[in-house]
């Protein structure tokens, strides 16, 4: 019996590790976000006031038979990391999305795309009240990413934490083709 569980539970493992291989075709409900799926994008992120800027990587890899798309980003000098999934959401019938930050900060909502310009829409919510009084537990955001050339694409970040709806970082990502096995 404890032979059969360990052979379930390996083969669980190899079968969840080749889940993630690159280069799965994309489903047709995700196709139109094929320009930023498995590559390296790497930028300067931009405080909003322009005072300092970090190096941040961002990556979209197709996942689970091309039906998600895995989503990573790191601005390691910060201590900033997230990870998530954009997935087609059956029941509001669009792409749908949720990410997680390495301070438990989450975030949900729906992806959309127009005219070169992928956009993520939806709410940001922190796991306790932030220590400033001034900024939300919960509020809206916009994230969009508008592609300049088919390998460099801006990211711009909007929210209302403090109120009124304003503009945050701003990131020029230049992408890395990845070649089959790199990660």
């Amino acid at each position: 019996m404890k032979l059969k569980r360990t052979c379930g539970c390996i083969a669980t493992v190899i079968l969840v590790s080749g889940i993630g291989l690159s280069g799965q075709a994309l489903d047709p409900k995700l196709a139109f976000l094929e320009p930023l799926v498995n590559r390296d994008w790497r930028g300067m992120m931009t405080a909003p006031d322009g005072s300092a800027e970090w190096e941040t990587t961002c990556r979209f890899e197709t996942a689970w038979a091309g039906k998600v798309i895995r989503y990573s980003r790191a601005t390691p000098v910060r201590a900033s990391y997230e990870e998530g999934f954009i997935y087609w959401d059956d029941t509001v019938r669009k792409p749908a999305f949720f990410f997680i930050h390495s301070g438990g900060v989450f975030r949900t909502g729906f992806v959309s795309a127009a005219d070169g310009v992928v956009t993520f829409e939806g709410r940001m919510t922190w796991p306790s009240p932030p220590a400033d009084p001034g900024i939300k537990q919960r509020y809206d955001f916009r994230n969009t990413f508008e592609f300049t050339s088919s390998s460099e694409m801006t990211d711009r970040w909007f929210q209302n934490a403090f109120g009124p709806w304003r503009p945050g970082h701003v990131v020029t990502f230049k992408a890395e083709e990845r070649t089959s096995g790199s990660r």
